[in-house]
């Protein structure tokens, strides 16, 4: 696919399919094109695609995913980004309620993870049908970051789609980077056999979201250093001061919930 061919009109049939693909009515504009980030934007980190809950508008980047090598998979694209308005996070209070927990169990953490969260929900949804779909985002991505080394953090996460979506180690993760990993990090790959197997099972996102904070705490290294760049991964809007005053009275709602996780170890 060519750069002309992102129409009005594909972007247009791309854009109902991805609604479909969630069978909801949702009020959303149609998507608009990347807009350059100011350094402190809510989206400063997010290269690809995102969505602004508040003004419910999806933005994508054409040109980096023509770049990338992903053209035909705008329509898995749209569909994440649907996703993150339709449930997940569906509201910004949430997100604000994730993010004040996540600070209680992951102290002093640069960049919250929480949108890592919502994907890993969000893309099990989307990949049922277009898994090859993200999958090309995220080969495509990696290419443009040449000799870059792909973080612990990174690799860790997309060595959970290879699970989930029963790909080939070495599939969507650098094969180079497999062996080093491993010994780095003994057991890594059974670990995200086990999450893929795991965490979707879980019986409510409260106990979800406590097993991943502690799954992906080992690939953090220092949290005050942490910081990430990799695609759809910051693509939501920060909440707002409201949010946060809800969230911060939203503490009772966890302690059942962290007495079951320490139950379960």
């Amino acid at each position: 696919m060519s750069p002309s061919r992102f129409t009005p009109e594909h972007i247009a049939q791309c854009w109902r399919q991805a609604l479909a693909l969630w069978d909801v009515q949702v009020r959303l504009s149609p998507p608009e094109p990347h807009v350059p980030f100011q350094p402190d934007a809510d989206h400063a980190n997010e290269p690809l695609a995102y969505i602004d809950l508040a003004r419910r508008q999806v933005f994508v980047h054409f040109e980096l995913l023509q770049s990338m090598g992903a053209a035909d998979s705008l329509l898995a694209v749209l569909a994440h980004e649907i996703g993150h308005h339709a449930r997940f996070p569906h509201t910004l209070g949430w997100d604000a309620e994730l993010r004040v927990v996540e600070q209680r169990l992951v102290p002093g953490l640069k960049q919250s993870l929480t949108n890592l969260f919502y994907d890993l929900q969000v893309n099990e949804v989307v990949g049922r049908t277009h898994a090859e779909d993200l999958c090309r985002v995220y080969r495509g991505f990696q290419r443009t970051r040449g000799d870059t080394p792909t973080s612990p953090l990174f690799f860790f996460y997309l060595a959970i789609y290879e699970e989930l979506w029963g790909r080939e180690p070495g599939d969507l993760v650098p094969p180079a980077a497999m062996a080093p990993m491993e010994a780095q990090f003994p057991g890594l790959r059974a670990e995200a056999r086990m999450f893929a197997q795991t965490f979707y099972a879980l019986p409510n996102p409260r106990l979800q979201f406590l097993y991943f904070c502690a799954a992906f705490i080992r690939y953090l290294g220092k949290p005050d250093e942490l910081s990430y760049v990799l695609p759809l991964g910051d693509d939501v809007s920060q909440p707002d001061v409201d949010d946060w005053d809800a969230a911060l009275q939203s503490g009772g709602r966890w302690e059942d919930v962290l007495d079951e996780a320490r139950e379960r170890g």
